[in-house]
Formats: C-alpha cells, sequence, structure tokens
C-alpha cells in the first residue's frame, strides 16, 4: 500500500503537531510524533523497495548470459542419449531460474538442471511475480519465421470479399481432409479483404495426397480448393502434364516444424497454432 505524502499533508500535521504542544496534550504529542517517525519509514521503505524492484526488472529483463560450449556440449549428449539418438538438441540456454537450462529440440523446449541430471518434460515456465509465461514467450520467438523467404509459389493463393481499407495477408498449412482446417477454412472467409496463401500439407492419408494432387493440377487452383473445402466439391478439370509438388511442400512442412494443421503465419512471422477464432484472428491482424 503506497501513502501519499503531500505538501499539504506534512502542513497538516505540523499544524497538528504545534497545537498539541501549546495544548500541553502529551498523548496528542506522542501520537503525532509515532505517525511522523512511522511515515517516514513507511516512505524510506517504499522508496527502496521501488528501487529493488526496478532493479530486478531490468535484471530480469538484460539478456542472459550464454551458456559455455562446455556445458552445452554435457547437456547435448546427456539429452541425445536419452532420447536415444532420435532427436537432436539444436540449442541449450539459459533461464532466469538459477541453474535451470532451456534446451531447444525443433520447436520444442524442455528444461534441465545445469549438471543434465533430471529433465523437466511438457513443463511451463511462469516468472511468479508477473504471472508471465517464460515458456510461451520463448516458444513464440523460436516459431517465428521471416514471411518473405517462405516460398509462395508453391502455395494456392486465394482473396476474400472485399470491404475492409487494410489488405491483410496469412499463409495457412492445411490438409484437405482435416475437419478443423475446413472449419478454419470458414472462418478465413468471414475476414474481408484477406489474400491467403495455402500450403497444401497431405500429411493425414493417401487420399490427402491424391487430392491435393488433384487441386493443385486443375486449371483454377484458387476456386477447385475453396469449392473442396468449403462445399465438399470435389476437383475436376484436372491437368494431365502436371506434377505435383509434394517432396517440396513436405519438406517445408519439417523445416517449420508443423506437425498438425492448420497452422498459419501472420505477415509479421508470428506462428498460430489451430483453428482459431475470427475475433482472435481480427485482434492478431489488429496488432500488426
Amino acid at each position: 500500500m503506497h501513502i501519499l505524502f503531500s505538501k499539504t499533508n506534512f502542513l497538516a500535521i505540523n499544524k497538528y503537531f504545534l497545537d498539541a504542544l501549546i495544548m500541553k496534550n502529551f498523548y496528542s504529542f506522542i501520537i503525532t510524533l509515532v505517525f511522523l517517525i512511522a511515515s517516514h519509514g513507511v516512505f524510506n521503505t517504499a522508496a527502496v523497495a521501488q528501487q529493488k524492484d526496478q532493479q530486478q526488472q531490468l535484471q530480469i529483463s538484460s539478456e542472459l548470459a550464454p551458456v559455455s560450449k562446455d556445458k552445452q556440449a554435457l547437456v547435448s549428449r546427456a539429452v541425445e542419449k536419452w532420447l536415444k539418438g532420435r532427436y537432436k538438441v539444436d540449442d541449450v540456454s539459459n533461464t532466469p531460474m538459477q541453474n535451470i537450462l532451456e534446451v531447444r529440440i525443433g520447436n520444442e523446449l524442455i528444461y534441465t538442471d545445469s549438471e543434465a541430471l533430471y529433465v523437466i518434460v511438457e513443463g511451463r515456465m511462469i516468472d511468479l511475480k508477473s504471472s508471465k509465461d517464460i515458456t510461451k514467450g520463448r516458444l513464440e520467438k523460436i516459431q517465428t519465421i521471416d514471411f518473405s523467404t517462405l516460398p509462395l509459389e508453391l502455395a494456392i493463393k486465394t482473396q476474400t470479399e472485399s470491404g475492409d481499407a487494410d489488405n491483410k495477408k496469412i499463409v495457412v498449412f492445411e490438409d484437405p481432409y482435416c475437419s478443423y482446417c475446413k472449419k478454419y477454412r470458414v472462418t478465413l472467409e468471414k475476414i474481408k479483404n484477406l489474400t491467403i496463401y495455402t500450403f497444401l500439407l497431405p500429411i493425414l492419408s493417401e487420399d490427402s495426397v491424391e487430392v491435393s494432387r488433384k487441386i493443385w493440377c486443375s486449371n483454377d487452383r484458387a476456386r477447385a480448393w475453396t469449392d473442396f473445402m468449403i462445399k465438399g466439391k470435389q476437383p475436376n478439370n484436372i491437368k494431365e502434364d502436371c506434377e505435383f509438388p509434394k517432396k517440396n511442400l513436405m519438406a517445408l512442412g519439417k523445416k517449420l516444424g508443423i506437425n498438425a494443421t492448420p497452422t498459419s503465419y501472420l505477415i509479421s512471422g508470428k506462428r498460430i497454432s489451430g483453428a482459431v477464432s475470427k475475433e482472435s484472428l481480427e485482434r492478431e491482424f489488429g496488432q500488426l
């Protein structure tokens, strides 16, 4: 609790102090004196606490020291051995928590102690003072990409109804037989002036691969994709001399660590997982 100690309050207290002396009211004098001393202590304590808090915030916000190469090697060997060589450690970093290290494997994070004796899997690191989800913030940073590096020539470009002043863009990785993708497509169509770049990622079944090939090889890919996702209409007018770039699309999905659909990217590079609501998307667009 903060107490405001203005000039007006100070003068009022001093007046009360003098009145007490004049009236020779001993008890009032003692009470006033105690109040002044206590107030001085409160203000000093509050000032010290505020200064300490600012120093802690600066310390937390400052860049964490890098992990030594020897420590990185120790942790990497221990974690990779535990994972039986199925996954490689991409990076080892310090965290705000003493003697706890962050281990990045692709787009996933786990935590280990500095001696690599124990590991925390699927845990969230929370700053108790600010309630900030540190793990979430780190994952968002790791999963953020450079939008301009995406090979948009491999995507199907569609445009929603015009109406808004600002033209918005989004990239979406979808499987044609993903039910959440179909719901998400309906949501996307409700956002006006939205340019959608769809990367076909047929990961559910061989049927997904075949339909993706037919849509890609249609005379009008954009219409074929929209008709299939919105209306359930099978693609027709397939070009015979057409090659579906499945290998390139799957490699791109693997490079970005996408293992579920739909997965989206905003023009800022921020990644959005799942079929989020129209309100959530518009909120994200508003922050760009």
